[in-house]
């Protein structure tokens, strides 16, 4: 684990930082918090669609990339068949510790029945202009959180993707109700970041 919190001298930070630029300090953050909590199971909505799209984050590829370096598992939910291929394909050196799961993500968090270390919401896309697509992106991430939360415990953190956007991005509505329930902005960037305070937020 040592490899990994040596902030800006481990092999994360040497692979990903100039990739992921705006995205890599909350990537980084979560993994660590995820690894010094002893988390298992990172669960992604919304999986890569395109080769090498670090515009977008990469992510299903970032996790899959950790999980095998610390034996670890992703489980990516997507409802379009054809970007689960292209997930499949670009992290088919992890495949072993990936699940690829073809449903609605508010259909398989109302089915999944077993805790969550790592959330990560980036289902829908959200843009940088007012539009009606922003609201249901804002509204489709909520209902997923809101879903996801009995499944969360003390130690969950949750990573939320298309942040700071002049629009409120697709986490606006995540963000406002994790304050009503108490939960902790560790970083709010690109992407907005957070954890629990106490047992007491999951009530």
């Amino acid at each position: 684990m040592q490899d990994f919190l040596e902030i800006n001298n481990n092999w994360f930070y040497k692979k990903y930082h100039s990739k992921l630029q705006k995205r890599y300090w909350t990537f980084q953050i979560a993994l660590s918090l995820f690894l010094q909590r002893a988390g298992e199971i990172i669960i992604e909505t919304g999986c890569v669609r395109e080769k090498d799209d670090w515009g977008a984050g990469n992510s299903t590829v970032i996790f899959g990339d950790f999980c095998k370096k610390y034996n670890r598992n992703l489980i990516t939910v997507d409802n379009n068949l054809t970007n689960l291929n292209v997930a499949r394909e670009e992290t088919r050196e992890f495949e072993d510790l990936i699940t690829y799961e073809l449903d609605d993500s508010l259909e398989f968090l109302r089915k999944y029945d077993s805790k969550i270390d790592l959330l990560f919401l980036d289902s829908l896309d959200c843009v940088e202009s007012p539009s009606d697509q922003n609201i249901e992106a804002q509204s489709h991430a909520l209902k997923e959180l809101q879903i996801a939360m009995s499944k969360l415990h003390k130690d969950s953190i949750i990573l939320i993707d298309d942040n700071l956007f002049k629009n409120g991005g697709k986490t606006k509505m995540c963000k406002e109700f994790l304050i009503k329930k108490g939960w902790i902005c560790v970083m709010d960037y690109k992407q907005t970041l957070w954890i629990q305070c106490c047992n007491s937020c999951l009530r």
